[in-house]
């Protein structure tokens, strides 16, 4: 498991210990964040963006 320093992460790492969690979606800005994620867990699913995007990307039509 990789360090974090934010109790937001603390949280994050904690579901991603859970073997029942498949990955998340980060909207954050904190793209480092994401990197360390990534490295901790490579076989964990990680969507990146604000949920406009998401849906962009996704095909979803209003």
């Amino acid at each position: 498991m990789c360090r974090a320093a934010r109790t937001g992460e603390v949280q994050v790492l904690a579901l991603f210990d859970n073997p029942q969690v498949i990955g998340l979606k980060h909207t954050s800005q904190d793209l480092y964040a994401l990197e360390r994620l990534r490295a901790a867990y490579p076989d964990k699913v990680c969507f990146n963006g604000f949920d406009e995007m998401f849906l962009a990307g996704a095909g979803c039509r209003r």
